[in-house]
């Protein structure tokens, strides 16, 4: 699946345009590093949550930004002006499958590097600019941790950031 340039939101491009200002901005290596892969190689950010069972995955951490739910609420009879938000479930999930020197698992460390990278990248002043005029406005995201599960006997960690952006329109451009 080929990902849109990052651009502003228009009522033609409106659905993948949403998607991939945001997508493009978290698979930034510069952004939101894999902590598995320095060179960029792996797939490290999804748009749906891999198989990890298969046999030919590429491996933990991974980010998952799926398209966004969205709504309008409150819009008027003939359509110059609504409430419109925008809610992305952005997964993270880790798994403690490699240990530091002291033994230590990493996964849950890598879970917090990303979750901070994310935050950051998404804090960014510039960032914020640019996903307001590209017109996604009014940012939230809490986040949600838990320990999901295991695979081959190594615990997996998730964490779900609840991404979502509100605005008053008076048109779509």
């Amino acid at each position: 699946m080929s990902i849109a340039e990052s651009v502003v939101i228009t009522k033609d491009n409106y659905f993948t345009q949403i998607h991939a200002n945001i997508f493009n901005l978290i698979n930034n290596r510069s952004n939101v590093p894999d902590p598995n892969d320095t060179t960029g190689n792996r797939k490290f950010v999804h748009v749906r949550e891999p198989n990890y069972m298969s046999s030919n995955f590429v491996g933990f951490p991974f980010i998952v930004v799926p398209d966004p739910e969205t709504s309008q609420e409150n819009k008027t009879a003939d359509g110059s002006k609504a409430f419109q938000s925008e809610s992305f479930e952005i997964i993270i999930m880790t798994q403690d499958k490699t240990s530091d020197s002291d033994g230590y698992p990493l996964g849950a460390q890598q879970m917090r590097d990303i979750k901070t990278n994310i935050k950051k990248t998404l804090d960014n002043k510039t960032n914020s600019q640019t996903l307001r005029n590209n017109g996604l406005r009014n940012k939230t995201f809490p986040s949600i941790t838990v320990d999901w599960g295991e695979v081959d006997g190594k615990p997996i960690h998730r964490t779900e950031f609840n991404l979502r952006f509100e605005k008053q329109l008076r048109t779509i451009a």
